[in-house]
């Protein structure tokens, strides 16, 4: 992965991220296409991209339909994304489905 930053959780989380998506598709027999949406709470832009990547070596593409919380939320250029924003995250992740 190369990442050398040791305090980019998004990309410490997302083999985590990953290992939890494939056992649930295994689990239950369903593949990305089944779901509308796969959203994960706050890897970041790094973390989602790793995701997206250790996916498709795994045989799964999640690209249409995968999303990440941390990325919908905040403007990497406009604000500062480093530190504590799990709760922000946490909520959305609980409520979203009052918005659809």
């Amino acid at each position: 992965m190369g990442i050398k930053d040791a305090n980019n959780m998004g990309a410490a989380m997302a083999p985590a991220a990953l290992d939890t998506l494939l056992t649930h598709f295994k689990d239950t027999g369903r593949s990305p296409s089944y779901y509308d949406a796969i959203i994960t709470g706050d890897l970041g832009h790094v973390g989602k991209e790793i995701l997206i990547e250790m996916a498709e070596t795994k045989g799964y593409n999640i690209k249409s339909n995968y999303n990440d919380c941390g990325v919908l939320i905040f403007d990497k250029e406009k604000q500062d994304t480093h530190s504590g924003r799990k709760w922000l995250c946490l909520l959305w992740n609980r409520f979203f489905w009052l918005f659809i």
